[in-house]
């Protein structure tokens, strides 16, 4: 007995992470450990590559969104295997799991469940999450953005203090418009531990003119530990740090994760479960 496998062009995809390693590439003699996200259509075989270094949130979206962009659309059903370590290993997890959203506050879950429609991102309306370490703010951001992937979005990961280095170097090699270009291709930002790290005053102000960049033209997700009132301590200054958060709360919904830390919880649980 066997069932007819049934494919209409188009409507299927099938994604995984392939470890290269056992292709022995060095580059200056040293082995070049790497990895492959594998993208193809079993309809047609049409298949697209995306060379990463690990199965992480950010080679899933690099080489999902690769593949739509090189496709031209998204298919109407993805299948991967498991795809474990970016999405759904426990210590690691970005996909909204019930466990998850039954620790988020009721007035947070009702806007995520707005949010994953995707059409904030039409209206370039910013999305604003505070909390202290260890609430799920970095966890929140980048399930959202997992789905956004999945609606056709440019969605781009990256630290705060990652991005204002790109920013700064930019700046001195009278590169900066060239970036802040490239960087409104994405329909959003994810900018990750904004204040989490003290930055100068000359990297503050590259950051503040991406912001002015993408007002009303794109989409900021961030995620902060300091709540308004303490981002003087970022900006450096009370009329940067006014005009800074001007700019990123005149078109946006804020999300408080006013909870106790997923770590610190998931670190007792560990402890009474070995003392008992």
């Amino acid at each position: 007995m066997f069932f007819v496998q049934t494919y209409r062009p188009g409507e299927r995809c099938q994604s995984d992470f392939t470890h290269l390693n056992s292709l022995d590439i060095t580059i200056a003699g040293k082995p070049f450990s790497h990895m492959l996200y594998h993208f193809v259509l079993p309809y047609s075989n049409w298949e697209t590559g995306t060379i990463c270094y690990s199965e992480s949130f950010e080679s899933l979206s690099e080489g999902s969104q690769n593949a739509f962009w090189g496709l031209g659309g998204i298919p109407r059903y993805h299948q991967t295997d498991s795809l474990s370590t970016a999405v759904h290993k426990a210590d690691h997890p970005e996909t909204f799991t019930h466990c998850y959203r039954s620790r988020l506050p009721q007035k947070v879950n009702t806007f995520v469940s707005v949010l994953l429609e995707g059409n904030f991102t039409e209206r370039s309306e910013n999305v604003l999450a505070f909390g202290n370490p260890g609430s799920g703010k970095t966890h929140l951001l980048c399930a959202i953005g997992q789905e956004l992937i999945h609606l056709g979005k440019r969605v781009l990961f990256t630290t705060c203090s990652l991005l204002v280095q790109q920013l700064l170097i930019a700046k001195r090699e009278l590169e900066l418009a060239r970036v802040l270009k490239r960087l409104s291709r994405y329909d959003v930002l994810i900018i990750d531990d904004i204040g989490y790290v003290q930055q100068s005053r000359a990297e503050m102000e590259v950051l503040f003119t991406l912001l002015a960049d993408r007002y009303e033209r794109g989409s900021i997700m961030l995620t902060s530990n300091l709540p308004f009132s303490k981002w003087e301590q970022i900006f450096k200054d009370p009329m940067t740090t006014a005009a800074a958060i001007d700019r990123l709360v005149h078109h946006s919904v804020i999300l408080e994760l006013n909870v106790n830390s997923y770590r610190l919880e998931k670190s007792k649980g560990k402890k009474q479960a070995n003392t008992t």
